[in-house]
Formats: C-alpha cells, sequence, structure tokens
C-alpha cells in the first residue's frame, strides 16, 4: 500500500511537470489557444519547403519556396501572450517567361494571443479558447513584400481528453495593399480567410510514468484558405510531433486536396520541420 502511494505521487509530479508541454499540443499549421505562461519565453524554428507547378493565371512557370523562419513568443500574463514572426524567404523559378529568382525577408507578423476561457477537469485534459489579433508588418522587400501593414483577427480552440486532441481556427486577415499581387495565399490585395482543424493522437506513452521524459503524436490538420477574389484551396497536412518539458520538434506535409485558385501560384505539395524550444 506505501509503494502504491508512492508511485502515485511520483506519477502526479512527473505529470506536474510534463503538462506544460504536454498541454501545448501544438500542430504546425493551425494555431492553438495554448501559449507561454507568465514570464516565459519560447522559440520556434521551421523550414518549409514549397512546389508551386505553375503561377498566377495558369501561366508556364513553376518555383520552389524555401522558407526559414523564425518566431519568439513571451507569457505577458497566464492569459495574455506576444508572438512575432520574422520569414527569410528564397524562390527558385524555372519556365519560359519566369521571374528572375529572389531571396530576401518577406512581412513580419505580430500577434496577441488572449485566451478567455479555460476549464481544466484532470491534469493533461482541458478545453481552452482563445482570440487572437495582430498585424502583418511590411518588411519593404521589392519582391516579396506587400508594402502594406495588414490586421488580422481570428479565434483557436483547443481541446484534450486522455491521448487524444483536437483544434480548430479561424481568421480573418484584410489586406490593405492596392498595387501588388503576390505569388502565395494571403500576399494580394484580396482580403484572406482561413479556417483550419486539427487532430492528435498521442502514440506513446500510453500511460504517464515516472519514466516517462516526452509524449509522441501522430497528427493530421485540414486546412482551408479562402480569399475574396474567389480563389480557394483545403490542404491536407498529415505529420508526427515529439513533445518534452523545453522542447518540441515537428515535422509535416502538406498536400492540395481542393484547388481553385487563379490569382496566385498553385501549391503542389509542401514539407516543414520544425523546433520549438522554452526558456
Amino acid at each position: 500500500m506505501k509503494a502504491r502511494h508512492h508511485f502515485q505521487a511520483a506519477a502526479i509530479i512527473v505529470t506536474a511537470m510534463l503538462s506544460p508541454a504536454l498541454l501545448a499540443q501544438e500542430v504546425i499549421y493551425t494555431p492553438s489557444a495554448t501559449s507561454p505562461g507568465e514570464g516565459i519565453a519560447m522559440t520556434r524554428h521551421s523550414f518549409s519547403y514549397e512546389s508551386y507547378g505553375s503561377g498566377p493565371n495558369g501561366t508556364n512557370f513553376s518555383f520552389d519556396q524555401y522558407t526559414f523562419e523564425t518566431a519568439i513568443g513571451y507569457g505577458i500574463t497566464n492569459d495574455l501572450s506576444f508572438m512575432m514572426h520574422l520569414p527569410v524567404v528564397l524562390r527558385d523559378f524555372d519556365g519560359p517567361g519566369a521571374p528572375s529568382n529572389s531571396q530576401g525577408i518577406d512581412d513580419m507578423r505580430t500577434m496577441l494571443k488572449y485566451r478567455f476561457f479555460q476549464q481544466d477537469v484532470g491534469n493533461i485534459d482541458t478545453v481552452r479558447m482563445a482570440l487572437l489579433a495582430g498585424v502583418e508588418i511590411p518588411s519593404y522587400d521589392d519582391v516579396l513584400s506587400s508594402d502594406s501593414f495588414d490586421p488580422f483577427i481570428g479565434w483557436a480552440l483547443t481541446a484534450i481528453e486522455g491521448r487524444h486532441g483536437v483544434g480548430a481556427h479561424a481568421m480573418y486577415k484584410l489586406n490593405t495593399g492596392t498595387d501588388k499581387t503576390d505569388l502565395g495565399y494571403g500576399g494580394s490585395q484580396a482580403d484572406a480567410i482561413s479556417f483550419d482543424g486539427s487532430y492528435l493522437y498521442r502514440v506513446d506513452p500510453v500511460q504517464y510514468t515516472i519514466d516517462t521524459t516526452n509524449s509522441k503524436y501522430l497528427l493530421v490538420e485540414i486546412n482551408n484558405r479562402y480569399e475574396v477574389n474567389g480563389d480557394y484551396e483545403t490542404l491536407l497536412s498529415p505529420g508526427f510531433l515529439i513533445e518534452a518539458q523545453n522542447w518540441a520538434a515537428e515535422v509535416a506535409v502538406r498536400l492540395p486536396i481542393v484547388q481553385q485558385v487563379d490569382n496566385r501560384a498553385e501549391l503542389d505539395w509542401a514539407l516543414t520541420f520544425g523546433l520549438r524550444l522554452t526558456y
């Protein structure tokens, strides 16, 4: 009986130590309702490769895009956090009439996240909702930047029960630029709307023990991208996630399953690797 009590106490301690990471369960493309706690900083470093089969309006060129992004987040309070993203982009074009290869800094995104609802029903199980608001700040890069300040607002849901986690997200971005059309989603003068959903399944551990140091998840996302000019696409994004107390590693593939775009380039497929660190 005494040994059992010791084991239960140890399991509770381990769960408490791991819960900040485990409750995060942040997928790659769907923003979550979780954020760093008060006074905690985090960084997220990611590399994405995207293959585009044609340019806007069916123009006869293809290109590969490589994006290196660093995101920095900080918990202002337990319910309010700040995040900024700095992407560096390289584009490699191929085909008759294709633009020149380009590289530079894309527009930076800054955001506040406010968690307005939280209901914890266990050491891990929880339901959380948050409001997200921010602005894309132009880098004024000759090729990549929209040269405009574009505000956005959104909502996120994260729910965890046992080995299962689900997420949902919606966002509207007001594009204020009038003289530039970008090749990717959300970069033209048309307002952009996104709807996302995600599901995670914890494959290991089945149950937490004193020896647990990290958790491994299979995940899948459905990402819907719509612009008010009529362009839309639905992307399927399966992936894999490892989360520990102070770090997380992730990988995911993006595949279009519905695509009707005329004013931007058509995505063939994409691959993303990411690493998150908590300080």
